[in-house]
C-alpha cells in the first residue's frame, strides 16, 4: 500500500515539473509574440501620421502636428496645443504618441453613417378592411368600459394620536 502511494506521489511530482518546464519555455514565445504584435500596430500608427492630424500622446496631450524632423537615429514631430488665440508649441519622439484622434473621428464618423444605412425603413401598419354593413342591419356597437377614477382614501388614525390629541386639548382648556 504504501509502495502505490509513493509510485503515485512520484508520478505527480514528475507531471508538474514537465509542465513547470513546458510554461517556461512557452513565455517567452508568446510575450515576444505579443510585444511584435503591439510593435506593429505603433509602426503602422507613426507610418500614417501627416501633418494636421490630431493626435494623443502618452502623457495625455492632445494636440495637431505641426511638423516632422527626421535623422538617422530618431524621428521628432512638434504639435501645436492651445487654443488659437494662445497656442503652445511641443516636440517630441514620434514614439510618444499613442493615437491619431484624426482617424478615430473618421471611424466614429462612418459607424454612423452604416447604422443610418442598415436602419429599416418605417415600418408599414397594414390596415384591417372595413366590414360594409348592409342598410337593414343595426350597426354593432364595441363595449366600452369606462374607467371609474380612484378616490384617494383617507389615513386610519389609531387610538394612541386620538388619545394625545384629547389629552393636549384638556390641558390647554385647563
Amino acid at each position: 500500500m504504501n509502495l502505490l502511494l509513493l509510485e503515485t506521489a512520484n508520478i505527480f511530482q514528475w507531471v508538474l515539473l514537465g509542465l513547470l518546464l513546458l510554461v517556461i519555455i512557452a513565455a517567452p514565445f508568446y510575450f515576444r509574440f505579443m510585444n511584435k504584435k503591439e510593435s506593429d500596430k505603433q509602426t503602422k500608427l507613426i507610418d500614417n501620421l501627416k501633418k494636421g492630424d490630431r493626435v494623443l500622446t502618452a502623457a495625455g496631450i492632445v494636440g495637431k502636428i505641426v511638423s516632422f524632423e527626421k535623422s538617422d537615429n530618431f524621428s521628432l514631430v512638434t504639435i501645436e496645443t492651445g487654443t488659437s488665440k494662445n497656442p503652445g508649441y511641443l516636440t517630441l519622439d514620434v514614439y510618444a504618441i499613442v493615437e491619431n484622434l484624426s482617424n478615430v473621428a473618421a471611424k466614429a464618423n462612418e459607424a454612423k453613417v452604416e447604422e443610418k444605412q442598415e436602419q429599416p425603413a418605417e415600418e408599414v401598419v397594414e390596415e384591417k378592411p372595413v366590414e360594409v354593413q348592409e342598410e337593414n342591419e343595426a350597426p354593432v356597437e364595441e363595449e366600452v368600459k369606462e374607467e371609474k377614477p380612484k378616490k384617494p382614501r383617507a389615513k386610519k388614525t389609531t387610538g394612541t394620536t386620538a388619545k394625545k390629541s384629547t389629552s393636549k386639548s384638556k390641558s390647554a382648556k385647563k
